[in-house]
């Protein structure tokens, strides 16, 4: 399981990485696949987690919302 979240964190920064240094739309639909993605499998998985008080999975609905957000704003452009 920890190699599972080292490769998510991984992955969450070269995103991040990407997003940076070669803005544009593709970097943030990886993104929003992605976060989506592990964000079913941890639902699924740990359920716990989804109604934890801290909202380890809740917080990504604030983040996707963002991300759609930006990828909006970069399609203007």
């Amino acid at each position: 399981m920890l190699i599972v979240l080292a490769a998510a964190i991984l992955l969450d920064a070269l995103f991040g990485l990407a997003g940076l240094f070669k803005p544009g739309a593709r970097p943030w639909q990886a993104q929003l696949v992605l976060i989506i993605s592990y964000s079913v499998l941890v639902a699924w998985r740990l359920p716990d987690y989804v109604s934890d008080p801290f909202g380890p999975i809740l917080k990504n609905l604030a983040v996707i919302a963002l991300l759609f957000q930006i990828w909006a704003e970069e399609e203007k452009q």
